[in-house]
């Protein structure tokens, strides 16, 4: 039986997704299948598919765009016979022993639920020639809760998951409660039993553009704020003062830096934002607001600048 299924998601970047494929081509471990999850794209991806003559690809096309969140639910979905699922995306490059170092982790540490790496952003598919830091280490959820809520490195693209563990999930309610930013919550769950492991190498290459879809994703200020309660859950069941401070500290810059990302896209008021975090999370709404000046005077535009003061002036 197979190992591993590797469902590639994507949509109308075939330049993309023939880099992509080259990646997986180049594995030092080989033992896997591959599904790309077509979500209407405007191109025929099986021109490109066939080139692979070397991979066991399936190939699936949606009738209509069902969004990447969507397309994540589907690949979830489907009835897959292999031990380790992995879902990755179309405009991410694998390192040539990311598959190998992640099932040997998973296999070392048998109660594992998923394990990641960390990544490179370029503009290009140059990896880094050495890997000296390339030591996986294990987390367990509120460990995990800290290092992600203090920048720590991981690609979510990269993860493998134990496949049992993921269909354990209830994705689709995942996805309605924290849309496109349902990843960092899903790893938490995940990682409540048994925990994870994430490997300091830089083992994807993430590549960043206009079109990806953390950018171009639905998003509300009700996703945000259940994103940052679900890192309060975690960090204040432990009694430990510094962590509690520096959660504090780090959910009113993010409602912040949110809260003028949304007023950018919606034209509404920031303190309409702020008011309503302050209120559901507990946070004083004057330490919020601050830090959201704080932000706003760093914009280099003057315009947005002085639209943005505006804009949180207003009801306020």
């Amino acid at each position: 039986m197979t190992e591993l299924c590797i469902f590639i998601l994507t949509y109308n970047r075939p330049h993309y997704l023939k880099e992509c494929l080259e990646s997986i081509e180049a594995q030092s471990y080989n033992d896997f299948k591959v599904i790309v999850l077509d979500n209407a794209s405007q191109f025929n991806c099986k021109q490109i598919i066939n080139k692979f003559t070397n991979l066991n690809i399936s190939y699936i096309r949606h009738s209509k765009n069902i969004g990447s969140t969507g397309n994540f639910m589907y690949a979830w979905s489907m009835n897959i016979d292999t031990p380790y699922t992995m879902i990755f995306h179309d405009d991410d490059i694998m390192h040539p022993e990311l598959l190998k170092i992640c099932l040997s982790t998973l296999k070392e540490y048998k109660n594992l639920a998923w394990v990641g790496t960390s990544f490179n952003t370029i503009k290009s598919k140059n990896f880094a020639s050495k890997f000296e830091n390339n030591k996986c280490e294990v987390f367990s959820q509120y460990y995990l809760a800290n290092y992600l809520m203090r920048s720590g490195s991981l690609c979510f693209s990269s993860v493998v998951y134990k496949t049992s563990k993921l269909k354990a999930i209830n994705l689709k309610q995942y996805i309605s409660l924290y849309s496109i930013v349902f990843d960092r919550p899903l790893l938490l769950e995940l990682s409540m039993d048994g925990g994870c492991a994430i490997c300091n190498g830089q083992l994807v290459s993430y590549r960043v553009h206009p079109e990806q879809d953390s950018v171009t994703g639905p998003l509300k200020f009700k996703n945000i704020l259940a994103l940052i309660t679900c890192y309060k859950k975690i960090i204040l069941n432990e009694d430990s003062n510094s962590d509690i401070n520096y959660y504090k500290k780090w959910a009113s810059v993010s409602l912040a830096q949110s809260s003028i990302n949304l007023t950018m896209r919606n034209q509404e008021s920031i303190y309409k934002y702020l008011k309503k975090a302050s209120l559901q999370l507990e946070i004083g709404l004057f330490e919020i607001t601050i830090d959201t000046i704080k932000i706003i005077i760093k914009i280099p535009f003057r315009y947005i600048k002085r639209k943005l003061l505006v804009l949180l002036k207003e009801n306020n």
